[in-house]
């Protein structure tokens, strides 16, 4: 009976050895989830600060993009305008060279008129050009 007592208290002693055991692997097991978990959380605390800081970027982007579109069409008008003022120039610049040429064909030169050009009733440009 005694045999019977130290075989079971034999038997008791190795399943509380692996019970002991097995608390020791699931306590670190455990550790490993609970690390492994904050991680996790780590993980997507940075993936949300990204997205954020993604979000804000696109958003900034956007926004100087449209600026740029605007500044853009600006400088497309102003281009328009000097072009614009381009072609009046070049056609003020025909207009005096037809004067010139009509200037160089008088018979007489306005010197010998009767009449001074600061006498006519019609007030004519200040500088015409030619020497009148």
């Amino acid at each position: 009976m005694n045999c019977e007592y130290e075989l079971f208290l034999s038997h008791c002693t190795s399943f509380l050895s692996h019970c002991t055991s097995f608390l020791s692997h699931s306590t670190s097991f455990l550790s490993h989830c609970t690390s492994f978990l904050s991680h996790c959380t780590s993980f997507l605390s940075h993936s949300t600060s990204f997205l954020s800081h993604s979000t804000s970027f696109l958003s900034h982007s956007t926004s100087f993009l449209s600026h740029c579109t605007s500044f853009l069409s600006h400088c497309t008008s102003f281009l328009s305008h000097c072009t614009s003022f381009l072609s009046h120039c070049t056609s003020f610049l025909s207009h005096c060279t037809s004067f010139l040429s009509l200037c160089d064909k008088l018979p007489v030169s306005l010197h010998q008129l009767p009449v001074s050009l600061h006498q006519l009733p019609v007030s004519l440009p200040y500088s015409l050009g030619c020497d009148c």
